[in-house]
């Protein structure tokens, strides 16, 4: 959400808390969420606050096929998650 509004600095924090999930998160789901929290944090980086503008075309195209990903990646959380854990992922 933070992203679409285009404040970086929510947008960093929500990243944060994505990466603390990541890093507790058990076993089975761990590489998913560190891999979508990485994507998120890419996507804050070109998106709202770039710093390398020479390669900014490269960068937006990797993290773009790299976010095309992340359905399939929240899809196994979210299995997961109801399988597990009884929470269903909206």
């Amino acid at each position: 959400a933070a992203i679409a509004a285009g404040d970086a600095s929510a947008a960093r924090a929500q990243t944060e808390v994505v990466n603390e999930v990541a890093q507790g998160a058990p076993t089975e789901i761990r590489d998913d969420i560190t891999d979508v929290s990485k994507v998120l944090e890419e996507a804050v980086e070109v998106s709202l606050a770039p710093t390398d503008a020479e390669n900014l075309d490269n960068r937006r195209e990797a993290t773009n096929q790299r976010l095309a990903d992340v359905p399939e990646k929240i899809s196994r959380i979210s299995a997961w998650s109801e399988e597990d854990c009884g929470l269903r992922l909206d």
